[in-house]
């Protein structure tokens, strides 16, 4: 299977990696993402350009990517079955793979009517949102 590492700045080498494994005995999916997109988040890995510390390379393997959609291939739960389509979003931005564990409350079902790279914008907007939301605070407003 195959998994991405940013080695350096601007550079990306896929390396073979084992086959995900459940890492616990329940409630989690493996899943093979098929439509993903960079956040703003991940870009300071790619081109090192952090304020302050700069990023050390190579990174962590699967590291940096985390809003995606794609098809559940296995499980130990029952929220999910082999086949269903869902956005998920990995932790601590780890997602660079051809496929992975994740627990099943990482995972949000898609709904049919709505265009896939629709649906994949749902966690960046979710972020926005969540920022509107303090923003009568920051001007002093309620």
């Amino acid at each position: 299977m195959l998994a991405g590492q940013i080695v350096a700045p601007g550079e990306i080498k896929l390396i073979e990696i084992p086959e995900p494994e459940f890492t616990s005995s329940a409630g989690e999916i493996i899943f093979q993402p098929e439509q993903t997109c960079l956040c703003g988040s991940d870009l300071p890995y790619f081109d090192d350009a952090f304020d302050g510390d700069p990023a050390t390379y190579p990174r962590q393997v699967g590291h940096s990517l985390h809003e995606m959609v794609g098809t559940v291939t296995k499980t130990n739960g029952k929220r999910y079955k082999e086949g269903d389509r869902v956005l998920t979003v990995p932790v601590n931005q780890v997602g660079l793979f051809e496929r992975y564990a994740v627990s099943e409350e990482r995972a949000i079902p898609l709904d049919t009517r709505v265009p896939e790279e629709q649906a994949l914008m749902a966690q960046p907007l979710g972020t926005v949102i969540f920022a509107l939301k303090k923003l009568p605070k920051i001007m002093d407003r309620d």
